[in-house]
């Protein structure tokens, strides 16, 4: 009876492990997306604004996805890597089928900037930067930088409030 009770505990405890370390990894996963450090990305390559966001949910790591607003759509997407304490890079591949390597060194926390080659192409990168800061790095005028929402929204006048001519 002690053997029976014993390879039942056993085949227990071999079934239960699993499922308990799957809620443990989707728990850590959770975590790490609450406490993660986000900031908004932007490059430019070839005269192509893009922009995104920058995302540190690990230590000393993290994503990067950065997307254009104009026709043909220009995403990439990849990670940051710290790899010395004030540099890093960034490994993105674009739809296009390019991929590109940023070295990047930081400003201050979760603001950096670099420039890497894409082909023949410079690609600048920024992230963490207001737009007043990263249009000199990128090369392009800070108004540029706002949301494409706001930057497509403007103020439209009813009809009858337009004056007669």
């Amino acid at each position: 009876m002690v053997k029976v009770l014993a390879v039942v505990r056993l085949v227990l405890a071999l079934a239960v492990t699993p499922v308990l370390l799957g809620a443990c990894s989707t728990l850590d996963d959770t975590a790490q997306d609450i406490l993660a450090s986000r900031a908004s990305a932007a490059g430019v390559v070839a005269g192509r604004l893009l922009q995104g966001k920058a995302i540190f949910n690990r230590p000393r790591a993290g994503n990067i996805h950065l997307h254009s607003s104009d026709a043909p759509s220009l995403d990439c997407a990849g990670t940051l890597t710290m790899t010395a304490t004030h540099s890093g890079v960034a490994n993105l591949s674009c739809n296009d089928g390019q991929t590109v390597l940023v070295p990047f060194q930081l400003l201050g926390p979760m603001r950096a900037t670099g420039r890497g080659r894409m082909g023949d192409a410079v690609f600048s990168l920024t992230y963490g930067l207001p737009p007043d800061m990263a249009g000199p790095y990128l090369g392009v005028p800070a108004g540029r930088l706002m949301s494409p929402a706001a930057e497509t929204a403007k103020p439209t006048v009813a009809k009858e409030q337009v004056p007669p001519t």
